[in-house]
């Protein structure tokens, strides 16, 4: 997202936070971190970036290394999507016993996909908008790939749907 700060301790805490991922839905998890890099490594590729903001983040870089390495949050660390499937398990009890839909194969759905394979769903159904990528995760992960165009009619067959897209308009 894009920040606009008046005043530049305000700006500096909140890249701090948001690295640290101490302001996170999920605290402790590092996928934030890894993303503020690679948007840096990008930038830094474009030559975007001046004095200022490259100062900026690489006191943002080891701001987040002091966060994880001398406090709690870095220990266990857990993503979002980890905690939703965590969340789905507490609700169902047995996701062995679930037929299990995951919208989306990107990064964040992957590890979902991984998590809710570990218990071994009674069906276990991936789409996403590129089929072949759906394709790919559900033969390793032994599920079944669902085309974009049935991903309506699948939702009938499922007790749990763990979405993880970036969309700007509804899927379901």
């Amino acid at each position: 997202g894009l920040f606009l700060f008046k005043n530049r301790t305000r700006c500096r805490e909140t890249f701090f936070r948001v690295a640290g991922s101490l302001d996170s839905m999920v605290m402790g998890e590092p996928q934030i971190l890894g993303q503020v890099k690679n948007a840096y490594r990008l930038a830094l590729q474009a030559r975007s970036t001046g004095v200022v903001l490259n100062r900026l983040l690489h006191k943002t870089f080891s701001t987040a290394k002091i966060i994880r390495t001398e406090t709690a949050v870095g220990r266990n660390p857990v993503s979002i999507s980890h905690a939703a499937v965590d969340l789905a398990k507490n609700e169902f009890n047995d996701l062995s016993r679930c037929r299990v839909l995951l919208i989306g194969a990107g990064e964040m759905g992957t590890l979902a996909a991984h998590k809710i394979a570990q218990y071994q769903p009674q069906a276990f159904f991936i789409a996403n908008r590129t089929h072949a990528k759906a394709q790919a995760l559900a033969v390793s992960l032994n599920g079944k790939a669902v085309s974009w165009h049935e991903l309506l009619l699948t939702t009938q067959k499922v007790d749990l749907i763990v979405a993880s897209t970036v969309s700007n308009n509804y899927i379901l």
